[in-house]
């Protein structure tokens, strides 16, 4: 009972980081167009075609950096840059205020643009199981950690060759049963010097139809 409980919380959680991600994804769209800054207004489709577009590009700078390439890592976080930038200047713009960034009254407009640059494809990317697909902060601290490695794929291990056995089995094996029990009785010592010989050469005839069957054949 108590994981059903869990599955539904865990879809509504899903559900609503779809939806507010879309939502913020819409807001920071906006914000950025209106940062663009073109007074022009048949020029304002530029601005929500390069939102979109950063859009897109931060979605797939999203990804594992090993299946990503040098241009889609530094066109990425551009986009970050330029979409974080236009939001702050937009809020501004909306507020109807002189930018200013070094005081007090920025912090609201920076952590504002901040979040709602991260937030859609953090929101989006977890409602869709793809958390673990690749992030911004991972992405940016594993290309400023190890640059020149990044794109190397791990050295497979080779598999050492495995000991080839002879399928030939030998069509007369030596009668071990039968070589145990003279064994025993040379131990007990009750046995005549012909019954020694002829043990002695019964041991020898069988070790020699053992080998003759072995490579004779």
């Amino acid at each position: 009972m108590n994981t059903n409980k869990s599955d539904k919380y865990t879809k509504l959680k899903k559900l609503f980081a779809l939806v507010t991600g879309v939502g913020v994804f819409v807001v920071s769209a906006i914000f950025s167009q209106t940062g663009f800054g073109f007074r022009e207004p048949s020029m304002a489709w530029a601005g929500w075609a390069l939102a979109i577009a950063v859009t897109v590009a931060e979605l797939i700078f999203n990804t594992k950096v090993r299946n990503l390439n040098w241009t889609i890592i530094v066109v990425g976080i551009m986009a970050y840059v330029y979409s974080i930038y236009t939001n702050f200047v937009g809020f501004y713009a909306l507020q109807g205020t002189p930018i200013v960034f070094w005081s007090a009254d920025a912090i609201i407009p920076i952590l504002g643009s901040i979040f709602m640059d991260v937030y859609p494809e953090m929101a989006v990317a977890w409602a869709m199981d793809a958390a673990g697909d690749g992030d911004l902060i991972g992405n940016v601290v594993e290309v400023s950690s190890d640059p020149e490695n990044i794109f190397r794929k791990p050295i497979q291990s080779q598999k050492r060759p495995q000991p080839q056995h002879s399928p030939y089995v030998p069509k007369n094996k030596p009668q071990l049963g039968a070589l145990n029990q003279r064994q025993q009785m040379f131990k007990t010592g009750n046995q005549t010097p012909e019954q020694i010989r002829r043990m002695l050469q019964q041991v020898e005839n069988e070790r020699n139809e053992s080998h003759v069957s072995e490579y004779g054949a």
